[in-house]
């Protein structure tokens, strides 16, 4: 199989909203799928910013009105709105999933981030879905592989994950992030205690990560509430948050067809740049002020990307450091992580070193050279590529492998 030129290829849908009338461009497939073919197990995989997805399922009982899976035709259905149960995407098992992802020259064994259910469903639901994430975890230890597992959850830690995963503790680093903002039940109808047994967490070694998103001045994110937030959650846990990575709202037209169309809620101004967040600075300066009272020796990130690679110790796995200067240095980053991530500068990478990189995607571009604002210049120039293989082309230079 052409693994690139699937990667390479998005399939659009055009749908109308029953409440506005207006038509929105959704994807047949999840956003950065690596096969757009039902038929094959990665197309239960997809590039995201700083992983891999593995996605089993489609469905999710939390209902989150702005939940960017409302983007994808296959998640929608003929309903036109996000199945409450979830169900099993495909009949691919686990170990299916990953014999593919080995063969894919965009997957790095041992080393690229994966993530399970961010582009689908809350990975720690209860029943079925909980119980695939664990036997996915289980799977990917056996298999061999020792990449990093990144989850990112509002249900909070099961009451069973020290016994399920103790032993797997030690073979893949296990990276929590807690989504947790203060959203009112309108914007999640699920209003749970997200940091219960976080002990278990912590007890299996795993690093636990503070997602403060999405912060929205339309949902109540003012000065108040996040001094709320922070005191709440210091009460919760104390000192044992690894980092915080603060966030807005994205846009795209699937969020903006589920808030409108699906979950009546007005769009919340911000600017209509695909797949951006927003926070105001006003809204990062009180959360600067904000730890530096409860958590003066915990980093604050802009790019959660910051804080995988400050959990893992490795120069910024996206390369944030020379491509997005201002998130850098407005992030409150420890000084051996700043000169980890200035020793691993991808600006003096040679072009002998650069043009292996891109064959080794099979990528059909010469390249060119890092510019002075550290972009990697090929011919066909790289914007002319889909969003998977934009992104995997950045990792893999941040790796330099």
């Amino acid at each position: 199989m052409n693994f690139f030129k699937q990667a390479n290829t998005e399939r659009f849908t055009l749908i109308k909203g029953g409440k506005t009338n207006k038509t929105y461009k959704v994807r047949d497939f999840v956003y950065g799928v690596l096969v757009p073919l039902e038929t094959h197990p990665l197309s239960s995989v997809s590039v995201s910013n700083s992983s891999f997805s593995i996605d089993l399922w489609t469905g999710c009982a939390w209902q989150c009105a702005y939940c960017h899976v409302q983007g994808t035709l296959q998640d929608i259905g003929e309903e036109g709105k996000m199945r409450k149960r979830p169900l099993r995407r495909n009949k691919f098992t686990p170990s299916d999933i990953l014999a593919s992802l080995k063969e894919h020259p965009f997957f790095v064994p041992d080393q690229s981030i994966l993530s399970l259910g961010t582009a689908s469903t809350e990975p720690f639901a209860p029943g079925e879905v909980c119980q695939s994430t664990y036997n996915l975890i289980e799977t990917i230890s056996k298999s061999g592989l020792k990449n990093p597992i990144w989850i990112i959850t509002k249900a909070g830690i099961p009451n069973d994950f020290e016994n399920r995963l103790a032993k797997f503790s030690s073979t893949n680093k296990l990276i929590i992030s807690i989504c947790y903002a203060g959203n009112p039940r309108s914007i999640e109808p699920i209003q749970n205690n997200r940091w219960k047994n976080w002990k278990q967490a912590i007890n299996v070694g795993a690093s636990l990560h503070w997602y403060l998103r999405p912060l929205v001045s339309e949902w109540g994110a003012d000065s108040k509430k996040i001094h709320d937030l922070f005191l709440k959650v210091y009460e919760s846990l104390g000192n044992q948050i690894e980092a915080i990575v603060p966030g807005g709202l994205r846009w795209t037209d699937g969020i903006e067809y589920g808030l409108t169309e699906v979950h009546n809620i007005e769009m919340p101004d911000i600017p209509k740049n695909d797949n951006i967040k927003t926070l105001s600075n006003n809204i990062w300066e009180t959360i600067l002020e904000c730890s530096s009272k409860l958590f003066p020796h915990t980093p604050i990130f802009k790019k959660s990307s910051c804080a995988l690679s400050y959990c893992l110790k490795k120069a910024s796995i996206t390369n944030v450091q020379v491509q997005d200067h201002y998130s850098c240095q407005s992030s409150k980053c420890p000084p051996s992580q700043r000169l980890i991530c200035q020793n691993g500068s991808i600006r003096n990478l040679s072009q002998i070193q650069g043009q292996k990189i891109i064959d080794s995607l099979n990528v059909p571009s010469k390249f060119i050279q890092i510019n002075s604002l550290g972009e990697v210049i090929l011919f066909p120039p790289i914007d002319t590529y889909t969003y998977a293989v934009r992104q995997t082309i950045q990792k893999r230079f941040a790796l330099r492998i």
